[in-house]
């Protein structure tokens, strides 16, 4: 499965670079023709967003349109509104009328995306449906018209379109590794090289290569869970918008190193630590290995 992991995952997303960047060249030319009709016009940004979100073809706007057209057809709204999201699944789930055919045919459709799509360790909206159900419960000249009108206007419309429909089998295309990578995770699981299913999204291929192999090293189970110690502040990270590597450090990151505080009698040593937090304990000092027997 991994052999073939990198590869798949290159041509996967191949088309989704030079599509994104071509959407991206189009719109920079629309609004800079705006901008050039009107210089300091406050309503740019808000009359530019207006023209894209236009666009037809794009199937990313199926998304809220659909729970839009859900919300409108569920009958008793206020009593939907009344329910918990589990019983409100419940009743889209097990229902027949039109808002439980319309939601059903949504999950079919685009129940493979959902928040940080991109991130295998998260589930989808088929998933988990919850968070749907939430959801559930709110001047130019002539010529320059013209030109935006009839030749600007569909052109940036088609590059949003091909934009999000490259997207769209991207975002497909990685929901196969999630459901492969969770299949994997809960034999791992089931055959004793992982404690559990989550284990298996702070591994890396290699390591993952090894535990399928046989290889039982302690190690790699500890670095799991120095993983995930870690995972919580590292998500919390906050990057400029524009970064140039290597060392891409976010705007909230702290590297603080706090001094020892040494007072009469104490030694500081120094040396490889086990733990990359701190930690104050008591300390046994043994001046040979005769006197081992008396450490409590």
């Amino acid at each position: 499965m991994f052999d073939k992991y990198f590869e798949i995952g290159v041509n996967s997303s191949k088309y989704h670079g030079p599509v994104s960047f071509g959407s991206s060249i189009k719109n920079a030319i629309l609004k800079a023709i705006l901008e050039s009709a009107e210089t300091n016009n406050p309503n740019i940004e808000s009359d530019f967003t207006e023209m894209v979100s236009s666009c037809n073809d794009v199937i990313s706007a199926e998304v809220p349109n659909s729970l839009r057209d859900i919300a409108k057809s569920i009958k008793d709204k206020q009593t939907f509104r009344q329910l918990s999201d589990e019983e409100a699944l419940q009743v889209l789930y097990k229902g027949t009328d039109e808002s439980s055919l319309k939601f059903k045919e949504f999950l079919e459709k685009h129940g493979h995306r959902g928040y940080r799509e991109f991130d295998p360790m998260y589930k989808t909206w088929k998933e988990d449906p919850i968070p749907l159900v939430s959801e559930l419960k709110t001047p130019l000249s002539y010529w320059r018209r013209l030109l935006i009108q009839k030749l600007l206007l569909p052109w940036c419309r088609r590059g949003v379109g091909y934009r999000e429909l490259s997207k769209h089998f991207l975002i497909w295309m990685n929901n196969k590794y999630r459901q492969g990578f969770r299949l994997l995770s809960k034999q791992m699981v089931k055959e004793g090289l992982l404690p559990t299913a989550d284990s298996f999204f702070y591994l890396t291929t290699n390591e993952v290569e090894a535990l399928c192999n046989g290889d039982r090293d302690p190690l790699i189970l500890a670095r799991v869970r120095h993983r995930k110690r870690l995972y919580p502040k590292m998500d919390k990270y906050k990057f400029e918008e524009f970064i140039k590597g290597p060392e891409m450090i976010p705007r909230n990151f702290e590297d603080r190193i706090i001094p020892p505080n040494l007072g009469t009698g104490m030694v500081q040593m120094k040396g490889t630590p086990v733990s990359n937090g701190s930690i104050k304990a008591r300390v046994c000092v043994s001046e040979d290995i005769t006197e081992a027997d008396n450490i409590q």
